[in-house]
């Protein structure tokens, strides 16, 4: 069963991811109009569409609004990597693993997903420069400032948009974006407000987000120092710092800054720890059991435990996870986190010389786990390790009882799969071993055990940044 889910989760990539690609589309001379394979107009480069997937694209263009139009047609690669290898590494294992990848790769024909068209268009025409109308308007997102402070951020976003957008705007028709707009939306990413370091990891997939949903040309990186503040532009579509006259360096005084206490700082930096993901899942696996007089080894399959909480799942977990939209194909990560779980189940075995045994465990588990992952187009593929603390109750059908806290190493391998921006499934294989104090009864002492287990997750970066603001 779990074999036949890591088949479905893993081929089944290319038939639910949209159907949509959002084209970069910069030109040489910018300000070029431009229209699409209709004749429609679509606006000026350099802009961000988003299309249907295809085997090819069609734009044209002009120097002028009512000028002779120039055709660009471009075919696009075929889709290794996000589409032809990860439906097709199953197709030998007949019979599900071919009925699912021929399904999926029919599908990935059909709504474009066998072609791959992200990268940049440029349209080029000779020439243009002196003949373009009118100059291009400049549309401008501010990012958070790279400071923790609220009251420091909005002052300096505000000084920006009055005392440097407002005073050198060399073209009426310039606009400009306050971070405020895409706060829910760099949530959603994992990037607190505020946050210099997570603003520092940010991803090209989050400025192509956010170029895209804003329809900017450029962002705006303010940093704030000793009294002096740094505007600089970074360009939409080559991620580069870029000349402006908008890139300043202003003394600035900012009132009602408050230092905080050297706790307060340590536990703001803490809050990056905090889990930002929960997970319900379904656990099957093997232990390993010392029981009877000699304390003989033997292994014993697990099962659900008749008075497990909640009833129709194994296991409640709390965790940090990277959501895969945060990443580009094939990237990596390496983080440090905890985790926390509630698991209850049920083992049976046979003592010689005492008929059988039946042990029910229910158990609270703590982690601090070191993880690296691969992000794939077919999801994130999670390395981790770490150590951590259990606390064990349980009886068995001999009239034995204990409760016992133990320590607990465990070596995790698992895969995750985001549906939505919230919803991920997972499909997890850990072995954990007993440090010290292992569960154990009068017939019985537990040495490890393995599982193998399939849930659903809901991701929650909120958390993070509530945490925050507490502090604020």
């Amino acid at each position: 069963m779990i074999l036949l889910f890591l088949l479905f989760f893993l081929v089944s990539c290319g038939n639910l991811t949209t159907t949509k690609s959002v084209v970069q589309l910069d030109s040489k001379p910018r300000g070029l109009y431009v229209y699409d394979h209709e004749k429609k107009f679509v606006g000026r480069s350099p802009i961000f569409l988003e299309v249907d997937k295809g085997f090819h694209y069609q734009f044209h263009y002009s120097v002028k609004k009512d000028g002779p139009l120039k055709k660009m047609r471009r075919h696009c690669r075929v889709n290794w990597l996000g589409s032809v290898l990860p439906n097709s590494i199953f197709l030998p294992f007949f019979p599900a693993g071919t009925a699912m990848g021929a399904s999926f790769l029919g599908t990935d024909l059909i709504n474009g997903g066998l072609n791959d068209c992200t990268e940049k268009f440029i349209l080029k025409s000779k020439n243009g420069a002196g003949k373009i109308a009118r100059p291009l308007a400049q549309r401008l997102l501010i990012l958070p400032p790279e400071h923790y402070d609220g009251v420091v951020s909005n002052s300096l976003a505000r000084h920006f948009k009055k005392n440097i957008f407002q005073k050198f705007r060399v073209n009426p028709t310039d606009q400009v974006v306050s971070f405020n707009q895409t706060s829910s939306d760099l949530r959603f990413f994992g990037i607190d407000h505020d946050n210099a370091k997570d603003l520092k990891i940010m991803r090209d997939e989050i400025y192509l987000y956010l170029a895209q949903k804003y329809q900017v040309t450029g962002f705006v990186k303010i940093t704030y120092k000793d009294g002096v503040m740094y505007s600089q532009v970074i360009d939409a579509f080559t991620k580069k710092y870029t000349p402006s006259v908008y890139n300043k360096k202003v003394k600035l005084t900012i009132k009602g800054i408050k230092k905080r206490s050297s706790i307060i700082q340590f536990l703001v930096k803490s809050i990056s720890l905090l889990p930002n993901a929960a997970t319900v899942t379904k656990t099957e696996g093997a232990a390993t059991f010392k029981v009877g007089p000699g304390r003989g080894e033997v292994n014993e399959d697990r099962r659900s435990h008749p008075d497990a909480f909640p009833k129709w799942a194994s296991s409640f977990g709390i965790e940090t996870i990277r959501p895969t939209f945060f990443y580009g194909m094939w990237d990596a990560d390496v983080w440090i986190s905890p985790a926390m779980g509630l698991s209850s189940f049920q083992y049976k075995t046979d003592v010689q010389g005492h008929g059988n045994l039946v042990v029910n465990f229910s158990s609270l588990n703590l982690f601090m786990m070191g993880n690296v992952a691969l992000f794939t187009p077919f999801g994130a593929l999670q390395l981790g390790a770490g150590i951590g603390g259990s606390y064990f109750e349980g009886r068995d059908n001999k009239g034995g009882e204990f409760k016992k806290g133990s320590t607990l190493y465990r070596i995790l391998i698992s895969h995750y799969f985001f549906w939505s921006r919230r919803v991920y499934s997972t499909i997890n294989f850990s072995s954990n071993h007993f440090g010290s104090n292992p569960p154990s009864g009068t017939l019985y002492e537990m040495d490890h055990f393995n599982e193998a287990s399939i849930g659903l997750g809901m991701y929650f970066p909120e958390a993070k940044s509530l945490t925050r603001a507490f502090f604020k």
